[in-house]
């Protein structure tokens, strides 16, 4: 079978006697030669520069001490309260929108049982409809916090939802906190 690989390195193009190149096969001893990489015992190139699980070649690996490198602290990502914090001090309108949705639910279903995803959803389907904005977007981990900054705005909203623990939680205290020693 080796001999019918290396024969089929070069041949001609069937019914036309042109002359065909072709590349060697990995594995092969003729790929070895070409590529300046070595052979395990295994039949399979061993050089740095080939991955191993698909067997192409690669380009140099990366330092390992400049990935795992401490970033800046300006360049530090924020934390999911402080970007929604970002979010909110951008898009005021959107616990608004919320606020109102929910009120327009139970007005007309009578039901004080209410998830903050289905207004999130409800929320972005009215700005698709109504803008043409394709950069807004409320990320789903903004959830567990707009639930609780609707419950602190408007009390008698706060049993609508329902509450698992949360960093939300810790957000919501403190800011109510701020909000206290700020009045």
């Amino acid at each position: 079978m080796t001999a019918n690989i290396r024969a089929g390195l070069t041949g001609t193009h069937a019914g036309t006697g042109a002359a065909t190149a072709r590349q060697a096969p990995l594995g092969s001893d003729t790929y070895a030669q070409e590529s300046g990489a070595t052979m395990n015992d295994r039949n399979i190139p061993t050089s740095p520069n080939v991955d191993p699980l698909n067997m192409r070649p690669t380009e140099e690996p990366p330092n390992l001490f400049d990935l795992f490198q401490q970033q800046p602290a300006a360049e530090q990502p924020a934390t999911v309260a402080e970007r929604f914090e970002a979010f909110v001090a951008d898009n005021p309108r959107v616990p608004e929108e919320m606020i109102r949705l929910a009120d327009e639910w139970i007005a007309r279903t009578g039901s004080r049982k209410l998830g903050i995803n289905a207004l999130v959803e409800q929320v972005r389907w009215h700005v698709a409809m109504s803008t043409s904005d394709p950069d807004f977007k409320i990320n789903n981990v903004f959830a567990p916090f707009l639930a609780r900054l609707i419950a602190a705005t408007r009390p008698d909203l706060a049993d609508c939802f329902e509450y698992r623990r949360s960093v939300a939680d810790e957000w919501i205290a403190r800011r109510i906190d701020q909000d206290r020693r700020a009045a």
